[in-house]
């Protein structure tokens, strides 16, 4: 929105939709009044933050490793830097290409009418 108020005839309106629709369906204001996020989306979300972090964890290990690779020469922790960057780019790109709401992707994208 750009900032403008309702004019006052407007705020009457609504004012009028929102009454006539408690009215009509005392459900609906129940449900409306009583809404709070389901303990699913709740631990989602935590997950999702905690995901993050790992992500930002194994970034951090793979770096480290590189530098003990590349200081040391072995190449026993060059494949360990290697298998530990792979991860990452892994769990980053999972992190990062899913969808939001909990859905599937459609991979022939947006149907066409």
């Amino acid at each position: 929105m750009d900032g403008r108020r309702l004019t006052e005839a407007e705020r009457r309106a609504l004012v009028e939709i929102e009454t006539w629709l408690r009215q009509e369906s005392r459900q609906l204001d129940h449900e409306l009044s009583t809404m709070t996020r389901s303990r699913r989306a709740r631990m989602k979300d935590a997950l999702d933050r905690v995901r993050g972090r790992v992500v930002l964890a194994l970034g951090l290990v793979s770096l480290a490793l590189l530098i003990g690779a590349l200081r040391t020469a072995s190449t026993a922790l060059t494949w360990v830097f290697a298998i530990s960057w792979a991860l990452t780019l892994i769990s980053a790109a999972v992190l990062l290409f899913r969808p939001r709401d909990g859905t599937p992707r459609d991979p022939a994208g947006p149907e066409r009418r």
